[in-house]
């Protein structure tokens, strides 16, 4: 945790999620205006996990924001897929909201995959119920839960465990099959998780970001196979109106000094 700190001051970070945290859930006060927030599913603690290292100034927006927070789950019991945060901003503006991932892989079941899907799916097009964890074990949720309105500005990073490929125009085939949800900027290979993201994307209307802009293949890569070839297992989705106010996305393998992963960092600004 120190050393992500350091990362998170050092670079200007607002938000870093995190995937497989593989810590106990809660949210952390660790000093100076960080806070860490972790949703794990207790019942297999080795496994998976989400959670967000929170600037002091999304700190404060978050605590603005009125402590609101979501996972799946049973109870206190979350599935450690998801985890999902919202935060004030300009009062004249809506909430921003966004989720960290940890996607099924490519051995998991295609129960396990299609519940995922329905998570999300549920979160942009579905009513949802706020869970308050700042009484770190109590959880309560609003009387009268509410849709996400289309105003809200969503995003979703994390380790989706999916090659979505990259759109070829040149090709009507491949062209009518992703439409407008990816770019043209990312490695060309494809899996069946892929396939469902893709899907997925398209059901929602979201747009994977960092498939739109064009950096160097050692900033579009990341994730290291224990063979040494690279792939690119993780992403930036949002919805297709907010993509117009992202600057940039891309995978940031400087930053590499201060995570312990075979993942880079993926950044969106």
């Amino acid at each position: 945790i120190p050393s992500l700190v350091s990362l998170v001051r050092s670079k200007g970070i607002y938000v870093l999620g995190m995937s497989e945290t593989r810590r106990r859930s809660g949210i952390y006060d660790i000093g100076g205006g960080f806070t860490l927030i972790i949703s794990q599913n207790e019942k297999f603690s080795f496994l998976g996990g989400t959670g967000f290292l929170l600037s002091p100034a999304a700190t404060k927006a978050f605590h603005a924001g009125g402590n609101k927070l979501w996972y799946p789950g049973t109870g206190h019991i979350s599935s450690g897929r998801y985890l999902e945060i919202q935060l004030a901003t300009d009062e004249r503006e809506a909430p921003m909201t966004i989720a960290v991932t940890y996607g099924p892989t490519m051995q998991s079941t295609m129960e396990v995959k299609e519940a995922f899907s329905d998570v999300v799916r549920s979160r942009i097009k579905a009513k949802r119920n706020y869970r308050d964890m700042t009484g770190l074990g109590d959880v309560t949720q609003d009387e009268n839960p509410r849709p996400l309105p289309s105003s809200h500005f969503y995003i979703m990073i994390g380790d989706l465990n999916a090659r979505v490929g990259r759109r070829d125009d040149t090709r009507d085939v491949e062209g009518a099959r992703v439409g407008s949800v990816i770019g043209p900027y990312n490695f060309p290979d494809t899996n069946s998780n892929g396939e469902m993201m893709i899907d997925l994307a398209k059901s929602c209307n979201l747009r994977i970001v960092n498939t739109f802009f064009k950096h160097s293949e050692k900033e579009t890569r990341t994730w290291r196979h224990g063979r040494g070839t690279w792939q690119v297992l993780d992403h930036v989705m949002c919805r297709s109106w907010c993509l117009r106010h992202v600057v940039d996305s891309r995978s940031r393998p400087a930053w590499a000094g201060y995570v312990d992963s075979d993942h880079n960092v993926i950044s969106v600004t």
